[in-house]
Protein backbone atom coordinates (compact mmCIF):
# COMPACT_ATOMS: atom_id res chain seq x y z
CA UNK A 1 0.00 0.00 0.00
CA UNK A 2 2.60 2.18 0.89
CA UNK A 3 3.91 2.01 -2.63
CA UNK A 4 0.74 3.12 -4.19
CA UNK A 5 0.16 5.14 -1.91
CA UNK A 6 3.34 7.46 -3.13
CA UNK A 7 2.32 7.30 -6.62
CA UNK A 8 2.48 10.91 -8.40
CA UNK A 9 0.60 12.48 -10.41
CA UNK A 10 1.48 14.67 -13.42
CA UNK A 11 -1.28 17.18 -14.85
CA UNK A 12 -0.34 17.88 -18.42
CA UNK A 13 -1.21 21.42 -19.86
CA UNK A 14 -2.89 21.50 -23.32
CA UNK A 15 -0.70 24.70 -25.03
CA UNK A 16 -2.66 24.10 -28.44
CA UNK A 17 -5.98 24.64 -26.65
CA UNK A 18 -5.03 27.54 -25.09
CA UNK A 19 -3.51 28.88 -28.05
CA UNK A 20 -6.73 28.35 -30.01
CA UNK A 21 -9.03 29.79 -27.78
CA UNK A 22 -7.33 32.93 -27.14
CA UNK A 23 -6.75 33.28 -31.11
CA UNK A 24 -10.38 32.82 -31.20
CA UNK A 25 -11.16 35.50 -28.93
CA UNK A 26 -8.82 38.12 -30.13
CA UNK A 27 -10.47 37.25 -33.44
CA UNK A 28 -13.63 37.95 -32.81
CA UNK A 29 -12.28 41.10 -30.50
CA UNK A 30 -10.52 42.64 -33.66
CA UNK A 31 -14.04 41.42 -36.05
CA UNK A 32 -15.72 43.58 -33.07
CA UNK A 33 -13.39 46.30 -33.08
CA UNK A 34 -12.99 46.33 -37.00
CA UNK A 35 -17.01 46.75 -36.65
CA UNK A 36 -17.92 49.34 -34.73
CA UNK A 37 -14.91 51.47 -36.20
CA UNK A 38 -16.45 50.94 -39.73
CA UNK A 39 -20.01 51.82 -38.52
CA UNK A 40 -18.41 54.67 -36.81
CA UNK A 41 -16.30 55.76 -39.50
CA UNK A 42 -19.27 55.52 -42.00
CA UNK A 43 -20.92 57.95 -39.41
CA UNK A 44 -18.48 59.85 -39.53
CA UNK A 45 -18.42 60.29 -43.68
CA UNK A 46 -22.13 60.69 -43.63
CA UNK A 47 -21.92 63.47 -41.05
CA UNK A 48 -18.92 64.88 -43.18
CA UNK A 49 -20.87 65.04 -46.19
CA UNK A 50 -23.99 66.46 -44.98
CA UNK A 51 -21.54 69.14 -43.41
CA UNK A 52 -19.87 69.52 -46.79
CA UNK A 53 -23.45 69.64 -48.09
CA UNK A 54 -24.49 72.77 -45.79
CA UNK A 55 -21.55 74.50 -46.18
CA UNK A 56 -22.17 73.99 -50.18
CA UNK A 57 -25.70 75.24 -49.77
CA UNK A 58 -24.51 78.02 -47.80
CA UNK A 59 -21.83 79.07 -49.80
CA UNK A 60 -24.27 78.78 -52.79
CA UNK A 61 -27.05 80.96 -51.30
CA UNK A 62 -24.22 83.59 -49.73
CA UNK A 63 -23.08 83.42 -53.08
CA UNK A 64 -19.28 83.26 -51.51
CA UNK A 65 -16.80 80.25 -52.28
CA UNK A 66 -13.31 79.35 -50.06
CA UNK A 67 -9.84 78.49 -51.21
CA UNK A 68 -7.02 77.32 -49.61
CA UNK A 69 -3.29 78.38 -51.34
CA UNK A 70 0.07 76.83 -50.81
CA UNK A 71 3.66 77.82 -50.68
CA UNK A 72 3.95 77.44 -54.30
CA UNK A 73 0.74 79.29 -54.73
CA UNK A 74 -1.32 76.70 -55.79
CA UNK A 75 -4.59 76.59 -55.02
CA UNK A 76 -4.96 73.21 -53.02
CA UNK A 77 -8.49 73.25 -52.45
CA UNK A 78 -11.18 75.22 -54.32
CA UNK A 79 -14.65 75.27 -53.12
CA UNK A 80 -17.50 74.64 -55.46
CA UNK A 81 -18.99 77.90 -55.58
CA UNK A 82 -15.72 79.44 -56.89
CA UNK A 83 -15.65 77.10 -59.32
CA UNK A 84 -19.53 78.36 -60.50
CA UNK A 85 -18.43 81.97 -59.98
CA UNK A 86 -15.23 81.22 -62.81
CA UNK A 87 -17.38 78.80 -64.79
CA UNK A 88 -14.43 76.17 -64.02
CA UNK A 89 -15.40 72.80 -64.63
CA UNK A 90 -14.56 69.80 -61.64
CA UNK A 91 -11.22 68.80 -61.50
CA UNK A 92 -9.61 71.75 -63.92
CA UNK A 93 -6.49 73.06 -61.45
CA UNK A 94 -6.20 76.72 -61.14
CA UNK A 95 -3.24 78.48 -60.09
CA UNK A 96 -2.91 82.31 -58.44
CA UNK A 97 -1.82 83.41 -62.01
CA UNK A 98 -4.81 81.83 -63.33
CA UNK A 99 -6.93 83.64 -61.27
CA UNK A 100 -5.37 86.93 -62.14
CA UNK A 101 -6.21 86.46 -65.67
CA UNK A 102 -9.95 86.52 -64.70
CA UNK A 103 -9.30 89.99 -62.88
CA UNK A 104 -10.31 93.09 -64.85
CA UNK A 105 -6.93 94.33 -66.81
CA UNK A 106 -7.75 97.80 -64.83
CA UNK A 107 -8.41 96.51 -61.36
CA UNK A 108 -4.76 93.68 -61.57
CA UNK A 109 -2.61 96.81 -60.11
CA UNK A 110 -5.01 97.23 -57.29
CA UNK A 111 -5.10 93.57 -56.48
CA UNK A 112 -1.36 93.19 -56.95
CA UNK A 113 -0.56 96.16 -54.47
CA UNK A 114 -3.29 94.79 -52.26
CA UNK A 115 -1.37 91.62 -51.85
CA UNK A 116 1.90 93.17 -51.36
CA UNK A 117 0.50 95.17 -48.20
CA UNK A 118 -1.14 91.72 -47.39
CA UNK A 119 2.39 90.24 -46.98
CA UNK A 120 3.34 92.76 -44.68
CA UNK A 121 0.27 92.70 -42.40
CA UNK A 122 -1.11 88.98 -42.98
CA UNK A 123 -4.58 90.23 -44.05
CA UNK A 124 -6.05 90.38 -47.44
CA UNK A 125 -9.12 92.30 -48.57
CA UNK A 126 -10.09 93.89 -51.48
CA UNK A 127 -12.76 94.69 -53.62
CA UNK A 128 -12.25 94.54 -57.72
CA UNK A 129 -14.29 92.96 -60.67
CA UNK A 130 -13.66 89.85 -62.82
CA UNK A 131 -14.59 88.95 -66.43
CA UNK A 132 -16.12 86.06 -67.15
CA UNK A 133 -17.38 84.47 -70.59
CA UNK A 134 -17.52 88.52 -71.18
CA UNK A 135 -19.29 89.28 -68.34
CA UNK A 136 -18.30 91.87 -65.45
CA UNK A 137 -19.10 90.96 -62.06
CA UNK A 138 -18.44 92.86 -58.91
CA UNK A 139 -16.32 90.65 -55.92
CA UNK A 140 -14.85 90.86 -52.58
CA UNK A 141 -11.69 88.65 -51.55
CA UNK A 142 -10.58 88.35 -47.50
CA UNK A 143 -7.96 86.54 -47.12
CA UNK A 144 -5.42 85.43 -44.00
CA UNK A 145 -2.17 84.45 -44.88
CA UNK A 146 0.81 82.43 -42.97
CA UNK A 147 3.91 84.29 -43.69
CA UNK A 148 7.28 82.69 -42.10
CA UNK A 149 10.03 84.29 -40.08
CA UNK A 150 11.34 85.49 -43.38
CA UNK A 151 8.51 87.51 -44.74
CA UNK A 152 7.80 84.86 -47.20
CA UNK A 153 4.02 83.09 -48.31
CA UNK A 154 3.73 80.11 -46.39
CA UNK A 155 -0.14 79.20 -46.90
CA UNK A 156 -3.27 81.39 -47.45
CA UNK A 157 -6.85 80.57 -46.64
CA UNK A 158 -9.72 82.93 -47.86
CA UNK A 159 -12.88 83.72 -49.22
CA UNK A 160 -14.40 85.33 -52.38
CA UNK A 161 -17.99 86.73 -52.57
CA UNK A 162 -19.83 87.79 -55.56
CA UNK A 163 -21.58 90.83 -54.65
CA UNK A 164 -22.39 92.30 -58.29
CA UNK A 165 -26.35 92.92 -57.80
CA UNK A 166 -25.10 94.98 -53.70
CA UNK A 167 -22.53 97.06 -55.92
CA UNK A 168 -24.76 97.54 -59.00
CA UNK A 169 -26.86 99.05 -56.37
CA UNK A 170 -24.62 100.86 -54.51
CA UNK A 171 -23.06 102.60 -58.16
CA UNK A 172 -26.73 103.78 -58.65
CA UNK A 173 -26.45 104.77 -55.37
CA UNK A 174 -23.91 107.04 -56.09
CA UNK A 175 -24.44 108.27 -59.62
CA UNK A 176 -27.47 109.58 -58.24
CA UNK A 177 -25.81 111.31 -55.91
CA UNK A 178 -23.76 112.65 -58.04
CA UNK A 179 -26.26 113.74 -60.05
CA UNK A 180 -28.25 115.83 -57.32
CA UNK A 181 -24.96 117.33 -55.90
CA UNK A 182 -24.78 118.43 -59.67
CA UNK A 183 -27.97 119.39 -59.66
CA UNK A 184 -27.66 121.44 -56.18
CA UNK A 185 -24.48 123.42 -57.83
CA UNK A 186 -26.80 124.54 -60.77
CA UNK A 187 -29.35 125.39 -58.26
CA UNK A 188 -27.26 127.04 -56.55
CA UNK A 189 -25.58 129.05 -59.54
CA UNK A 190 -28.91 130.03 -60.93
CA UNK A 191 -29.36 131.47 -57.69
CA UNK A 192 -26.50 133.72 -57.55
CA UNK A 193 -26.92 134.74 -60.74
CA UNK A 194 -30.83 135.92 -60.03
CA UNK A 195 -29.05 137.05 -56.90
CA UNK A 196 -26.77 139.22 -58.80
CA UNK A 197 -28.90 140.44 -61.69
CA UNK A 198 -31.93 141.28 -58.69
CA UNK A 199 -29.13 143.14 -56.70
CA UNK A 200 -27.68 145.09 -59.74
CA UNK A 201 -31.47 146.30 -60.76
CA UNK A 202 -31.95 147.41 -57.08
CA UNK A 203 -28.38 149.36 -57.00
CA UNK A 204 -28.59 150.51 -60.83
CA UNK A 205 -32.24 151.24 -60.90
CA UNK A 206 -33.83 151.89 -57.88
CA UNK A 207 -31.29 153.58 -55.93
CA UNK A 208 -30.80 155.93 -58.93
CA UNK A 209 -35.03 156.67 -58.88
CA UNK A 210 -35.28 157.05 -55.22
CA UNK A 211 -31.60 159.64 -55.84
CA UNK A 212 -33.86 161.54 -58.44
CA UNK A 213 -36.73 161.77 -56.43
CA UNK A 214 -34.36 163.19 -53.53
CA UNK A 215 -32.97 165.56 -55.92
CA UNK A 216 -36.75 166.85 -57.05
CA UNK A 217 -37.96 167.12 -53.33
CA UNK A 218 -34.64 168.87 -52.19
CA UNK A 219 -35.46 171.28 -55.55
CA UNK A 220 -38.98 171.77 -54.03
CA UNK A 221 -37.73 172.58 -50.69
CA UNK A 222 -36.40 175.57 -52.05
CA UNK A 223 -39.54 176.83 -53.67
CA UNK A 224 -41.22 179.91 -51.65
CA UNK A 225 -44.59 179.18 -52.78
CA UNK A 226 -44.39 175.66 -50.39
CA UNK A 227 -43.16 177.04 -47.77
CA UNK A 228 -45.67 175.78 -45.45
CA UNK A 229 -44.81 172.55 -46.35
CA UNK A 230 -41.16 172.55 -46.31
CA UNK A 231 -41.10 170.65 -42.59
CA UNK A 232 -43.24 167.98 -44.47
CA UNK A 233 -41.41 167.73 -47.33
CA UNK A 234 -38.02 167.42 -45.46
CA UNK A 235 -39.73 164.55 -43.30
CA UNK A 236 -40.38 162.89 -46.85
CA UNK A 237 -37.20 163.21 -48.14
CA UNK A 238 -35.58 161.47 -45.05
CA UNK A 239 -37.70 158.82 -45.22
CA UNK A 240 -36.54 158.18 -49.00
CA UNK A 241 -33.17 158.68 -48.51
CA UNK A 242 -33.54 155.80 -45.22
CA UNK A 243 -35.44 153.85 -48.01
CA UNK A 244 -32.50 154.42 -50.16
CA UNK A 245 -30.10 153.11 -47.76
CA UNK A 246 -32.09 149.93 -46.95
CA UNK A 247 -32.32 149.17 -50.50
CA UNK A 248 -28.05 149.28 -51.02
CA UNK A 249 -28.08 147.19 -47.88
CA UNK A 250 -30.56 144.57 -49.29
CA UNK A 251 -28.57 144.77 -52.49
CA UNK A 252 -25.16 144.69 -50.82
CA UNK A 253 -26.33 141.33 -49.20
CA UNK A 254 -27.65 139.62 -52.24
CA UNK A 255 -24.41 140.10 -54.51
CA UNK A 256 -21.37 141.81 -52.56
CA UNK A 257 -20.39 143.73 -55.59
CA UNK A 258 -17.21 144.59 -53.24
CA UNK A 259 -16.15 140.62 -53.34
CA UNK A 260 -15.91 141.29 -57.04
CA UNK A 261 -14.06 144.89 -56.48
CA UNK A 262 -11.77 144.20 -53.57
CA UNK A 263 -11.58 140.37 -52.67
CA UNK A 264 -12.64 138.17 -49.66
CA UNK A 265 -10.80 139.68 -46.55
CA UNK A 266 -12.36 143.57 -47.77
CA UNK A 267 -15.77 142.04 -48.59
CA UNK A 268 -15.60 140.04 -45.08
CA UNK A 269 -14.68 142.94 -43.06
CA UNK A 270 -17.60 144.84 -45.20
CA UNK A 271 -19.95 142.24 -44.31
CA UNK A 272 -19.19 141.93 -40.43
CA UNK A 273 -19.29 145.52 -39.90
CA UNK A 274 -22.84 145.94 -41.29
CA UNK A 275 -23.70 142.61 -39.36
CA UNK A 276 -22.27 144.17 -36.04
CA UNK A 277 -23.97 147.52 -36.31
CA UNK A 278 -27.62 146.16 -37.47
CA UNK A 279 -27.75 143.22 -34.78
CA UNK A 280 -25.78 144.83 -31.96
CA UNK A 281 -23.48 141.60 -31.59
CA UNK A 282 -19.80 142.48 -31.11
CA UNK A 283 -17.94 140.94 -33.63
CA UNK A 284 -13.93 140.71 -33.98
CA UNK A 285 -12.17 139.43 -37.45
CA UNK A 286 -8.59 138.45 -37.22
CA UNK A 287 -6.63 137.53 -40.50
CA UNK A 288 -2.57 136.89 -40.75
CA UNK A 289 -2.96 137.73 -44.42
CA UNK A 290 -3.78 140.80 -46.48
CA UNK A 291 -4.44 138.68 -49.91
CA UNK A 292 -5.53 135.72 -50.69
CA UNK A 293 -5.19 133.92 -54.26
CA UNK A 294 -8.49 132.49 -54.42
CA UNK A 295 -10.86 131.71 -57.74
CA UNK A 296 -14.34 133.40 -57.46
CA UNK A 297 -16.33 130.55 -56.56
CA UNK A 298 -14.45 129.96 -53.49
CA UNK A 299 -14.82 133.41 -52.48
CA UNK A 300 -18.24 133.52 -53.08
CA UNK A 301 -18.64 129.64 -50.98
CA UNK A 302 -16.50 131.44 -48.02
CA UNK A 303 -18.97 134.48 -47.80
CA UNK A 304 -22.02 132.80 -48.21
CA UNK A 305 -21.06 130.62 -45.22
CA UNK A 306 -20.16 133.37 -43.28
CA UNK A 307 -23.66 135.08 -44.01
CA UNK A 308 -25.53 131.87 -43.27
CA UNK A 309 -23.74 131.24 -39.81
CA UNK A 310 -23.86 134.98 -38.93
CA UNK A 311 -27.69 135.04 -39.78
CA UNK A 312 -27.81 132.11 -37.48
CA UNK A 313 -25.93 133.12 -34.55
CA UNK A 314 -28.47 136.24 -34.40
CA UNK A 315 -31.28 134.03 -34.52
CA UNK A 316 -30.48 131.14 -32.37
CA UNK A 317 -27.33 131.34 -30.50
CA UNK A 318 -28.19 134.52 -27.89
CA UNK A 319 -24.62 135.25 -28.28
CA UNK A 320 -22.63 138.24 -27.05
CA UNK A 321 -19.58 138.10 -28.86
CA UNK A 322 -18.16 136.25 -32.27
CA UNK A 323 -14.84 135.73 -33.62
CA UNK A 324 -14.13 135.16 -36.87
CA UNK A 325 -10.46 134.35 -38.35
CA UNK A 326 -8.92 133.62 -41.43
CA UNK A 327 -5.37 132.24 -41.71
CA UNK A 328 -3.02 130.18 -43.79
CA UNK A 329 -1.80 127.03 -41.93
CA UNK A 330 0.27 124.30 -44.30
CA UNK A 331 -1.22 125.18 -47.69
CA UNK A 332 -4.47 125.31 -46.21
CA UNK A 333 -6.84 127.87 -45.64
CA UNK A 334 -8.38 127.81 -42.43
CA UNK A 335 -11.63 129.70 -41.77
CA UNK A 336 -13.70 130.07 -38.22
CA UNK A 337 -16.45 131.50 -36.85
CA UNK A 338 -16.81 131.25 -33.18
CA UNK A 339 -19.36 132.38 -30.99
CA UNK A 340 -20.33 132.70 -26.91
CA UNK A 341 -24.25 131.52 -27.36
CA UNK A 342 -25.63 128.33 -25.69
CA UNK A 343 -25.19 125.71 -28.09
CA UNK A 344 -27.44 122.82 -30.23
CA UNK A 345 -27.29 119.60 -31.07
CA UNK A 346 -25.34 119.08 -34.24
CA UNK A 347 -26.93 116.00 -34.97
CA UNK A 348 -30.54 117.25 -34.61
CA UNK A 349 -29.75 120.23 -36.79
CA UNK A 350 -28.65 118.64 -39.67
CA UNK A 351 -32.13 116.32 -39.39
CA UNK A 352 -34.24 119.62 -39.11
CA UNK A 353 -36.45 120.66 -42.17
CA UNK A 354 -34.15 124.15 -42.21
CA UNK A 355 -31.65 124.67 -45.04
CA UNK A 356 -29.10 126.78 -42.98
CA UNK A 357 -26.59 123.77 -42.54
CA UNK A 358 -27.43 121.81 -44.93
CA UNK A 359 -26.89 124.63 -47.48
CA UNK A 360 -23.07 125.69 -45.68
CA UNK A 361 -22.36 122.04 -45.78
CA UNK A 362 -23.36 122.01 -49.48
CA UNK A 363 -21.43 125.23 -50.63
CA UNK A 364 -18.12 124.03 -48.58
CA UNK A 365 -18.45 120.72 -50.61
CA UNK A 366 -18.39 122.69 -54.03
CA UNK A 367 -15.45 123.98 -53.33
CA UNK A 368 -13.47 121.25 -52.44
CA UNK A 369 -13.55 122.47 -48.70
CA UNK A 370 -13.79 120.66 -45.41
CA UNK A 371 -16.78 121.32 -43.29
CA UNK A 372 -16.72 121.21 -39.75
CA UNK A 373 -19.10 122.22 -37.05
CA UNK A 374 -18.79 121.74 -32.99
CA UNK A 375 -21.38 123.18 -30.27
CA UNK A 376 -21.75 123.10 -26.69
CA UNK A 377 -23.88 124.88 -24.14
CA UNK A 378 -20.36 127.17 -24.45
CA UNK A 379 -20.56 128.37 -27.32
CA UNK A 380 -20.07 127.05 -31.51
CA UNK A 381 -17.38 127.20 -33.51
CA UNK A 382 -17.66 126.37 -37.38
CA UNK A 383 -14.75 125.37 -39.42
CA UNK A 384 -13.95 125.37 -43.04
CA UNK A 385 -10.59 123.54 -44.04
CA UNK A 386 -9.94 125.41 -47.98
CA UNK A 387 -6.52 123.61 -49.64
CA UNK A 388 -4.77 126.29 -51.69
Amino acid sequence: MDKWTKIKVVHRTDWSSIFYWIFGLSLVGVVFITTILTINKAKTIKLLSKNDERLNNAQRVARVGSWELNADRQLEQISPQIRVLLGLAKGIPLTQDDYTRYIYPDDREEVKNSWKLALKTGIFQHEYRIVVDDEQKWVREVAELTLGKDGKLMSARGTVQDITEQKLVELQVQQNETELRNLTSKLLYVQEEERRRVARELHDDLSQRLAVLSISIATLELDESLLPAKERLGSVKRDIVSVANDIHGLSRRLHPSILDDLGLIDALQSEIGSYADREMIAVHFETTSTKLDLDKASELGLFRITQEALRNIAKYSEATKVLVTLNVINQNLVFKIMDDGIGFDVAEAMKSPGLGLQSMTERARLINAKFDIESNDEGTTITVELPL
